[in-house]
């Protein structure tokens, strides 16, 4: 299969029940960007299966089973109607849930990487985890996306690139006329804010709004609060009534881009709506397969 036939966006799902959002989504998105949707479903290998020689009957009948039913599943998932009009074919991969996401998001033309994430009084299943903190591509983190595409967007801003690789990515991903909002967070280090740090966080707001309307051309809104990065992020979501959550992922060594990691995961484990996590340039290559 050549270039051009490539893929936008990978849409990894499980065949829970939030799988046919994560293919809508998935598909709306690719079609955005000018490109085609795979929906990928990873089968869990069975350990040693290629090793251990023919299989006992009963062990093969289970295999088959499972394949049979994931291929089944996946049919159904592709036959929604809601698919329809859009480029989307499927893929059944075994092996390590991450490891095969991780495979095709590393295609040549691949943008984008869309998977389902739990309500956020629950943690993302390890697969989702490392998915989001190795991607070399931008990860969205689906739990309710809107029937009409994202129309109230947060950005975590920080001045650095990766927040602004973040912010781009969000005006991308939005709809015609949404409201974008750019977060600015005066890290207080768990301290209330002195007069000082406030008297700072007026003067920053300008800085903030410059800052984003050179990356972007796109005037915005800007918010400037001190307190706890994460935290801040989280209730101002709420506060704005966000449908998408953008932030910049883990970068290369330095401790503030390791602490800008820390929020990243905390937003897709925790915010109320789908998150869109974009690593720095060059952040997804040091994730190596370890494990």
């Amino acid at each position: 299969m050549g270039v051009a036939n490539e893929p936008k966006v990978i849409a990894a799902v499980d065949l829970s029940e939030v799988s046919p959002a994560v293919a809508v989504t998935g598909a709306r998105l690719a079609h955005r960007l000018g490109g085609g949707c795979l929906v990928v479903h990873v089968v869990e290998a069975l350990s040693g299966e290629e090793d251990a020689g023919p299989l006992l009957p009963v062990l093969r009948r289970w295999v088959e089973g499972v394949r049979r039913e994931a291929r089944e599943g996946l049919a159904r998932l592709l036959a929604d109607p809601a698919l329809r009009g859009y480029a989307v074919r499927g893929q059944i991969a075994e092996g390590k849930g991450h490891s095969r996401i991780l495979e095709a998001a590393r295609g040549p033309s691949v943008a984008l990487v869309v998977l389902g994430g739990p309500p956020p009084s629950r943690l993302l299943g390890s697969t989702a985890e490392r998915v989001v903190r190795r991607s070399p591509v931008p990860v969205l983190v689906v739990r309710r996306p809107p029937s009409l595409g994202y129309t109230r967007v947060l950005v975590g801003v920080d001045f650095s690139d990766g927040a602004g690789r973040a912010l781009e990515q969000a005006l991308a991903l939005a709809e015609g006329g949404a409201r974008i909002t750019a977060c600015h967070v005066l890290d207080t280090l768990g301290h209330p804010p002195t007069e000082e740090v406030l008297r700072a966080a007026q003067g920053v707001e300008g800085r903030v709004r410059a800052w984003t309307e050179e990356r972007t051309g796109t005037a915005v809104d800007v918010r400037v609060e001190p307190g706890r990065p994460r935290e801040v992020l989280l209730q101002a979501a709420k506060e704005v009534s966000a449908d998408l959550l953008a932030v910049g992922g883990r970068g290369r060594g330095t401790l503030k881009q390791l602490l800008l990691g820390s929020v990243a995961e905390a937003a897709a484990r925790r915010a109320p709506c789908d998150v869109l996590v974009v690593p720095s340039p060059g952040g997804g290559e040091r994730w190596e397969e370890a494990d």
